[in-house]
């Protein structure tokens, strides 16, 4: 096989294990606290933005995991379901919109352009839930470790192909990934805010 091609399916089997590893754990520990229900509803808008492209631009990985992360997008939105807020309906309608209308105005190319920022519109409402509160039991230190596999994995096959995409993708996984890293791991050190108060903050605050 060549090299460059395991590369890339190497990068779908990570970024679904990456995506798997989540809801899995939310269902294992029946805990959601921390877990932006924004983000997860950005996230699926997004992967059909992705299937979208890759078919558009012919690159079998990034439609491939599109589509076999489709079901996990939706089993993730369902687990976290009590976490959703009309915020996190207007947000994902908002993403659509937005993915759409680039689509129409540019085509592959323009869609490709808009999807650039998806990880950021993705990792940005999580980023602010995790930085906001000190009680975080929802999120898998496991999907991090694998977030930053799957960064390091799209940025060298980004980077490879000649797709700006994948590796400003890649960039800022990769750095959203760390923040809300370091804060699972502080706030698991302090003793991750088990009070009455701080749960009640965790469910009640926006996502």
């Amino acid at each position: 096989m060549d090299p460059l091609v395991g590369l890339g399916w190497l990068a779908v089997v990570l970024t679904f294990a990456r995506l798997g590893s989540q809801p899995w754990h939310n269902l294992r520990s029946r805990r959601v606290e921390g877990v932006s229900a924004t983000a997860l509803v950005n996230n699926l808008v997004a992967d059909l933005g992705w299937l979208w492209f890759g078919v558009a631009s012919d690159l079998p990985p990034v439609w491939v995991v599109a589509t076999i992360t489709l079901p996990v997008d939706v089993l993730s939105v369902w687990v976290a379901r009590r976490n959703l807020t009309r915020v996190s309906a207007l947000s994902g309608s908002a993403w659509g919109l937005a993915l759409t209308g680039a689509w129409l105005l540019g085509g592959p190319g323009g869609l490709g352009a808009v999807l650039v920022i998806s990880v950021a519109v993705v990792l940005a409402p999580q980023v602010r839930v995790v930085l906001r509160l000190n009680h975080l039991p929802g999120l898998s230190l496991l999907t991090v470790g694998l977030a930053v596999a799957d960064a390091l994995t799209w940025g060298a096959y980004g980077a490879f192909v000649g797709d700006v995409t994948l590796v400003v993708y890649a960039v800022v996984l990769m750095a959203g990934t760390l923040v809300i890293g370091w804060r699972v791991v502080t706030t698991r050190r302090q003793g991750g805010g088990e009070t009455a108060s701080g749960r009640a903050a965790a469910y009640t605050a926006p996502s």
